[in-house]
């Protein structure tokens, strides 16, 4: 008789897509950081879409640091996070391909959750 496994733990996809996506987080919040100082600098305000984009990260960071340890509030703030950087990007004109790709990474980590929805604490 084969007994079958239980699934275990988040797997090689999730943990890399987790680890890569919170890299990534990072990165942009220090850029935009970095450029804003530099605009601070010269006495010059921030536009509300870079002040919008930098809150929405460090809300992302939160939403997959509970992600990492399986909150299912994590799944709610990230999908909030992503809507206001949206706007923000809307409100800077940015790219729609970048708009896009950001909505689809976002689906694309949710899609790798719905199979662990179970193991996600509330």
């Amino acid at each position: 008789m084969v007994e079958e496994k239980a699934p275990s733990g988040r797997g090689i996809a999730l943990t890399l897509w987790l680890s890569g996506y919170s890299v990534a987080v990072v990165v942009v919040e220090v850029l935009l950081a970095v450029h804003a100082v530099g605009e601070l600098d010269r006495g010059r305000m921030l536009p509300v879409a870079v002040v919008l984009g930098m809150v929405a990260l460090l809300g992302e960071a939160a939403a997959l640091t509970g992600l990492w340890f399986w909150r299912r509030w994590g799944v709610g703030l990230l999908a909030g996070c992503v809507v206001v950087q949206v706007v923000a990007g809307l409100m800077a004109e940015v790219n729609g391909g970048i708009i896009a790709a950001r909505i689809v990474l976002a689906c694309a980590l949710v899609f790798m959750l719905i199979p662990r929805w179970e193991r996600l604490r509330g």
